[in-house]
């Protein structure tokens, strides 16, 4: 609707239906909902990104599911929107074979980049245009950023937190 490119998505819980559709694209799985955490004394378990693997199943069916294209990325992008303005970072995650896929799978001895970022005015007015019809003050956007400079949209959080991007790139939106 709003001219931004999205990669193929698609919520199901049928292999037959998910092989069909996605036309045999690369595949990631996200968690649907919000990725929670947990923490004994010894490890910390965390919802990541992976990839689809269909050897990995002989099910047909199974819990339903958030199905994505993968795009092979330069960079990532988490963007905070607040009172008209974009205050944007790039996330150098593609490099560490740990953090390729999901960032948040963080490498502690080798730290990603996150640096300030200025989308591109066309990308600011499709992305202003959406947050305005969603009646949004503020929220947290998550593109990437591919090796040819296409911009895709992965999704929009309505309830972003700001901390995300303000620390590491120096915006001081507190």
């Amino acid at each position: 609707k709003y001219g931004l490119k999205v990669p193929f998505t698609l919520v199901t819980n049928s292999k037959k239906d998910l092989l069909k559709k996605s036309e045999f694209k690369k595949l990631i799985t996200k968690a649907i909902g919000e990725a929670t955490t947990y923490s004994d004394d010894k490890e910390v378990f965390s919802l990541y990104t992976s990839k689809i693997k269909f050897s990995n199943t002989d099910a047909n069916n199974f819990f339903p599911s958030k199905a994505q294209e993968e795009i092979q990325k330069k960079f990532e992008l988490r963007i905070f929107f607040c009172d008209s303005q974009f205050y944007s970072m790039a996330i150098f995650s593609q490099n560490d074979k740990q953090t390729k896929l999901d960032f948040r799978d963080y490498n502690y001895q080798k730290p990603n980049r996150f640096v300030p970022y200025k989308l591109p005015m066309y990308i600011e007015e499709k992305l202003k245009k959406m947050i305005m019809e969603l009646e949004l003050a503020t929220c947290s956007i998550d593109m990437i950023v591919t090796k040819d400079w296409e911009y895709y949209f992965l999704e929009i959080n309505t309830v972003g937190q700001f901390g995300m991007v303000s620390n590491p790139c120096n915006y001081f939106l507190e």
